[in-house]
């Protein structure tokens, strides 16, 4: 099945310059049945030279679960301004988070994550009360990383209790390599708890 529409990019020789160093984010969306498995394909043609590359990426969609739930972790670097307020997909305040695609990071940048959390029970004046944990994990062992801890108080009108978090951490004094950002959440309301993890690579 064949979804979103073509999407053309064109460039200057200098604009190519300043992109080649970097990334470039395109987002669709699309609703699927839960409960299956999908495969994404994406084929990208360089117009000038013909030349053809193509990319597939597996997903599970599992079935809602009535238990803590938490969604893929997205890692950012950059934002830019967003006309609308939270609420929207990858939106926080009034800035839009661009995912990153390589997850490559440097020393002096702000590693943005972002997810959220399923099933949260709400207490009577309809308010969470989650902690939230993160660490950063090398080659299995956790990274002396001082890195602070959240608790989420903040009122919930959806009929499917969802909270969105969204944080960075300034990466500095890290060794070039490959890196795991662990969260772990805490639903003192319900005594449940959940954890998820992305990985990324910091270059230097």
């Amino acid at each position: 099945m064949r979804f979103g529409g073509r999407t053309q990019f064109n460039a200057t020789n200098a604009e190519h310059e300043v992109l080649k160093a970097g990334n470039m984010s395109f987002l669709e969306t699309l609703h699927l049945p839960a409960g299956n498995s999908y495969s994404f394909e994406v084929l990208v043609k360089d117009l000038q030279s013909g030349k053809v590359s193509r990319g597939e990426s597996g997903l599970y969609l599992r079935e809602p679960d009535p238990e803590l739930a938490l969604s893929t972790i997205l890692l950012a670097r950059d934002v830019e301004k967003s006309g609308r307020s939270g609420g929207q997909f990858l939106s926080a305040g009034d800035v839009k988070i661009l995912p990153s695609a390589r997850c490559e990071f440097h020393n002096g940048d702000n590693l943005i994550f972002y997810f959220d959390v399923y099933n949260v029970r709400l207490q009577a004046d309809k308010k969470t009360d989650l902690s939230v944990e993160v660490f950063l994990l090398q080659d299995g062992r956790r990274v002396n990383l001082n890195l602070p801890s959240y608790r989420l108080s903040q009122s919930v009108t959806e009929p499917f209790p969802r909270v969105t978090v969204a944080r960075f951490i300034q990466l500095a004094g890290l060794a070039a390599g490959d890196y795991s950002l662990v969260v772990n959440v805490r639903d003192a309301l319900a005594e449940q708890s959940q954890s998820a993890h992305a990985s990324f690579t910091v270059v230097n």
